[in-house]
């Protein structure tokens, strides 16, 4: 089944454009900036495994959240690749900004908010997640392509065609086109990595205790959610920290006990250490004791009792 629609809006944001939206990228929330009529346009075309969407619009953000995602989930990536002004993008962590002659690829299945601040234009692929996956050269979930130039422009041309010659294809003909198109999209994103697998090994790790340093005190902190907030697959991160000789539990042990010796050993604070355990994620003061025994080589209280100011 391959089809082909339009859907032009000069209403408010609720009558028909969000709904529209949705249908095309997953349930969302969209909030007009200004009050009154909203005028965009979309243009699509799909079958049951891709779809391209030209939309521009005036200016808005489009939320997609926890209950979005419960509600309709959707296991797509998307390229998307603005015309016409710039887009932000926030998803976990990271902010990511993408304008007029780059591309970027992101999954759709996780929390993330898209705002574009004055009129924009911009052509999307949307695509079946394990298509994306299982070709990758990297294991990063998030990819940036420049298209002014060499391959990246290539990927442009091709898009463009796509939508220009919408009503002339079929299933086959714009599946295949897809297919190709998402090779060529991923292919130009490993070569701008320089064709390495992943950023530089010390660079991710740093970036992961950061975010463990952010989320210390979160009992159920683990390493799928660290990769999800640093948009990895969490494959990616568990092999990029065996080259490095950690894994993702010592990381987030190791981080929870220099917080707890720092605040344990501090003569100026005088917090409880059952609630130095709980602010360093640990769920019972037993835990925390063993953990920072094995670590240190004495017991929180011992620690304390070293550094008290007399």
């Amino acid at each position: 089944m391959y089809q082909v629609g339009a859907f032009e809006s000069s209403e408010c944001v609720s009558l028909g454009w969000q709904s529209t939206v949705a249908s095309l990228h997953g349930a969302m929330s969209i909030r007009s900036a200004a009050d009154g009529p909203y005028t965009g346009r979309l243009v699509w075309q799909a079958s049951r495994s891709y779809s391209v969407v030209r939309w521009r619009g005036a200016p808005e953000q489009l939320r997609r959240g926890d209950a979005d995602l419960r509600d309709d989930p959707r296991a797509t990536f998307e390229v998307l690749a603005p015309v016409r002004g710039t887009v932000t993008i926030e998803s976990g962590a990271r902010e990511l900004t993408v304008a007029p002659g780059e591309l970027l690829v992101l999954p759709m299945d996780r929390p993330m908010v898209c705002t574009h601040e004055t009129a924009c234009e911009a052509v999307c692929l949307i695509a079946p997640a394990p298509r994306v996956r299982s070709r990758q050269e990297t294991g990063q979930d998030v990819l940036r392509v420049d298209r002014r130039g060499g391959l990246g422009s290539v990927v442009w041309s091709a898009l463009e065609a796509l939508v220009a010659e919408r009503a002339a294809l079929d299933v086959t003909g714009f599946d295949a086109a897809c297919d190709r198109l998402l090779d060529l999209v991923l292919l130009a994103a490993g070569r701008a990595d320089g064709g390495s697998s992943a950023a530089p090994n010390a660079e991710l790790v740093a970036a992961v205790r950061r975010e463990v340093r952010r989320r210390v005190s979160d009992v159920t902190l683990d390493g799928a959610s660290v990769a999800a907030a640093l948009s990895w697959s969490l494959r990616h991160v568990q092999a990029v920290l065996a080259r490095s000789g950690t894994t993702m539990s010592e990381i987030i042990r190791e981080e929870r006990l220099d917080r707890a010796w720092s605040m344990v050993t501090d003569p100026h604070r005088r917090t409880s250490l059952s609630r130095i355990a709980a602010e360093c994620g640990f769920s019972t003061h037993s835990m925390f004791s063993t953990a920072f025994r094995a670590r240190f080589g004495t017991t929180p209280r011992d620690a304390r009792a070293a550094t008290v100011v007399r």
